[in-house]
């Protein structure tokens, strides 16, 4: 009986692995592991995708495309706009009731 086994890209490179283990699941969508997805977030903010992905390939040794670099630093980018949205809305709620009582107004720089 043979298993199903999927590939997980690692900072170690691509790796193997039964589907019924639970690092072959996907994380936030994509085939590879947290660190590689930060890292790839990290470097496709730092610089236009098509140069991002040959410094992935210089410093890490990992072969990824221009494609998934864009599609992985705009999920964390869209991630973050979500994230400061709920705190903005967040602040403002809470600092409603003590901006009745104070002389000046409380910002959200």
């Amino acid at each position: 009986m043979t298993s199903v086994k999927k590939t997980l890209l690692t900072t170690m490179g691509k790796i193997t692995i039964d589907c019924s283990h639970s690092f072959s699941q996907k994380v936030n969508g994509f085939q590879m592991s947290s660190l590689v997805q930060d890292l790839v977030a990290y470097a496709g903010q730092l610089n236009v995708y098509e140069k991002s992905n040959d410094i992935l390939e210089r410093f890490l040794g990992i072969g990824i495309s221009t494609m998934q670099v864009n599609k992985v630093t705009d999920y964390y980018g869209s991630s973050c706009a979500r994230e400061e949205a709920l705190l903005r809305v967040a602040w403002q709620w809470l600092t409603l009731p003590l901006q009745s009582l104070l002389p000046f107004s409380l910002q959200l720089i």
